[in-house]
């Protein structure tokens, strides 16, 4: 069944909206509290819905735009709050190709500051969103991250995160009372097992079942944009909702 996808701003959100965000998370989440969603949900200023042709609810992601002074320099970031899709729907290009439509439209409004993609990630099949879209990206098993990069990491995860951040091993450690995905989401399948995206996401992250996320940064531009994720986007024509 294809999906119906939305972009809107947060403030449009209704209080359905959000219970059936809620609901979806806390299917495929344990120990998500209700307070905590909702604080980190109202933080952020974009939001993807996946609706069925009926209706429901079949994913969802949120956005946050940060903009940081690192070295002198005004560098803008979008960060990925909650993402979650119903694994029934995991092989529908709705998601990444309306996260595309959403990159383009920022991209064009922003100003000159250098623009960033700054993803936390505690399951292998989100950070494997990274090469299946962009060209560049970091941490990555093929290519070592330098010290530039590395910088600009840094100080979004400590200004997002503050000593939640572990700058050694690059990740956001799980506080008491952080969600966790539910153990069969944390299930590795046997023809993934040889995936040197997947091995490289389990090396650095082998607490991922209890919360901790792996820090990853890429540059946003055009030229960056594989051409798998512009075809993904060319087949999704998101209905968008303004302020």
């Amino acid at each position: 069944m294809s999906l119906q996808p939305w972009i809107l701003p947060v403030s449009r959100l209704t209080a359905e909206d959000r219970a059936q965000m809620f609901a979806l998370m806390d299917a495929h989440f344990e120990g998500l509290a209700p307070a905590a969603f909702h604080r980190d949900l109202d933080g952020k200023q974009w939001t993807i819905l996946l609706r069925t042709q009926d209706g429901a609810l079949a994913g969802f992601s949120t956005a946050q735009l940060l903009c940081l002074d690192i070295d002198g320099v005004d560098h803008q970031f979008l960060f990925s709050g909650d993402t979650i899709v119903d694994p029934d729907h995991w092989n529908q290009p709705a998601l990444a190709g309306t996260f595309g439509h959403l990159l383009l439209k920022l991209m064009d409004a922003r100003g000159p500051a250098p623009f960033h993609w700054f993803l936390i990630t505690k399951g292998y099949r989100t950070y494997r969103f990274l090469p299946l879209n962009f060209n560049e990206f970091h941490p990555r098993h093929d290519r070592t991250m330098d010290a530039g990069t590395r910088r600009l990491l840094d100080a979004v995860c400590r200004a997002k995160f503050g000593e939640a951040y572990d700058p050694a091993a690059g990740i956001i450690r799980a506080v008491p009372g952080k969600e966790r995905l539910r153990p069969a989401l944390c299930r590795i399948p046997e023809g993934r097992a040889g995936d040197a995206h997947v091995r490289y996401f389990l090396e650095r992250n082998p607490l991922f079942a209890n919360g901790d996320e792996l820090a990853c940064l890429t540059s946003l531009s055009r030229e960056n944009i594989t051409p798998l994720a512009w075809r993904q986007i060319e087949r999704v024509s998101p209905l968008w909702l303004e302020p």
